[in-house]
């Protein structure tokens, strides 16, 4: 059976109650509901004991809101999903040009506003405004809690703000779980602010195969989110996958983790993904312990890819100013990247950079990596590699100039590591500051640090007390520069 609404009115559903599901509306079994004129609807102060505090919809059953509507949804609650619970292969679509706000709802279990579950489809469409704030959940996605194959999109150009959500657990905003995917389409702006989660994903929370994307020349802010423990704005774990497309804009600003990762915590092979041409600012963002924005671990994978443009600036951690990179995972800025580190402070170790365990950081051909004033309480001004890692610098330009360190004003490199400049690569050290020894490089343990393949390595005005020159080497550990490459020192 199918429900219409067909004139353009104002609706209000405000102070149900059901004991099990759905206080305003329930749909299951292949029935819908249909708001088939421009109406102004508001559910307000609904109440469910089990799911859908305002709409349940269950078994293949239909929901739909015409074009050019405007919907609010306040004040509902239930165990799961406080104003809209979609499950087992239903639809809810909000049609094109619509404004739809989910504001103070709440949940126990799962989404505060929407929760979508076995292969259920939400369908926000085209050129709408979307408004989650301050919607609160005790567990797991206090906005969308998203899982088990569904699918929740938002079409083309359109406005969606994410703002002071509070999640108990994880996912103050989107929590996806379990082969779901969540789609920002072409050219939305997308705006994540002041969400809290107490223990992963201040903002996104990912995992178990599924896939959050925000296609070409989206906007995304990523402002003000906190976590109490990992990614302070997103947090992608087994094999989920981050994606921005071509051409996106992507800010992570003042976002804080206690623990890990002051933006993006990434682990167990996961990938997160900044396509060509994008432009990303990582600033004033705080780790905590490890990671000042980025945390990377467990084989998984960041990828800045050709043409990008990507600034980490004034972010901060005890451990990796910037980035923390530790058991086999990859950070790869590609082609034509250009990348730079500002300003950036660790209390201990990596004033931007922090790599551990066999991990490997790449910069591919025409590449450009500036690191400026990056600061180590310990060693490490800018790169700190330890226990195996690499660092590769591929026929590509890096600069580190005015970086201060404890050992090894510029880099660090410990315990078999390698860092490597081949292939034509170019390489400046310039005005970095050592308070122990290595004005520049410092290298122990068996670690190599090598210029090979036609590599060109200035060193100017690098500073350390022991007035040793700019690079330091202890315990069989090598300095090397190949019969091809050349060494420019100008004390």
């Amino acid at each position: 059976m199918i429900i219409s609404f067909k004139t353009q009115s104002t609706i209000l559903f405000a102070g149900n109650t059901a004991t099990w599901h759905g206080a305003a509306i329930y749909s299951k079994q292949f029935s819908g509901v249909s708001f088939e004129k421009e109406s102004t609807i508001t559910f307000n102060r609904n109440y469910a004991g089990w799911n859908g505090g305002a709409i349940c919809s269950t078994d293949y059953s239909n929901i739909s809101f015409y074009r050019n509507s405007v919907l609010l949804f306040s004040k509902n609650s239930a165990g799961s999903g406080g104003s809209l619970y979609s499950v087992r292969n239903s639809i809810v679509i909000f049609e094109e040009n619509s404004t739809i706000t989910f504001t103070d709802n709440k949940a126990i279990s799962g989404g505060g506003a929407i929760f979508s579950r076995l292969n259920s489809t939400i369908l926000f469409n085209r050129h709408s405004t979307i408004l989650f704030a301050e919607n609160d959940v005790s567990w797991h996605g206090a906005a969308i809690y998203s899982t088990h194959q569904s699918s929740i999109s938002f079409g083309k150009e359109s406005v969606i703000t994410f703002t002071r959500n509070n999640a108990g657990w994880h996912g103050a905003a989107i929590y996806s779980n379990h082969n779901s995917k969540s789609l920002f389409d072409k050219g939305s702006t997308v705006t994540f602010t002041n969400n809290t989660a107490g223990w992963h994903g201040g903002a996104l929370y990912s995992h178990d195969f599924s896939r959050i994307s925000f296609k070409t020349q989206c906007t995304v802010l990523f402002t003000g989110n906190t976590v109490g423990w990992r990614g302070g704005a997103i947090h992608s774990d087994d094999n989920s996958v981050i994606l921005f497309d071509k051409e996106c804009t992507v800010t992570f600003t003042n976002n804080e983790a206690n623990w890990y990762g002051g933006a993006i915590y990434s682990n167990v092979n996961s990938s997160i993904l900044f396509k060509r041409r994008c432009v990303v600012t990582l600033a004033n963002n705080d780790g905590g312990w490890h990671g000042g924005t980025i945390y990377s671990s467990g084989i998984s994978t960041i990828v800045f890819d050709s043409d990008t443009i990507t600034t980490f600036v004034n972010n901060d951690a005890s451990y990796g100013g910037a980035i923390y990179s530790i058991d086999n995972s990859r950070i790869i800025f590609k082609k034509r990247a250009i990348v730079t580190f500002s300003g950036n402070k660790a209390g201990r170790e990596g004033g931007a950079i922090y790599s551990k365990h066999k991990c490997a950081i790449k910069f591919a051909e025409s590449s450009t990596g500036i690191f400026t004033t990056n600061t180590a309480g310990s060693s490490g001004g800018a790169i700190y590699s330890v226990k195996s890692s690499s660092v590769s610098l591929t026929r590509c330009t890096i600069i580190f100039s005015s970086n201060n360190g404890s050992n090894g004003g510029a880099i660090y490199s410990h315990a078999n590591s390698v860092i490597s400049a081949n292939k034509y690569a170019t390489v400046v050290f310039t005005n970095n500051n050592a308070r122990g020894n290595g004005g520049a490089v410092y290298s122990s343990d068996n670690a190599s640090i090598m210029f090979t393949g036609y590599s060109k390595v200035t060193f100017t005005a690098n500073n350390d007390p022991s007035k040793d020159g700019p690079m330091y080497s202890d315990d069989s550990s090598v300095i090397s520069f190949d019969e091809h490459s050349e060494a420019i020192l100008n004390y």
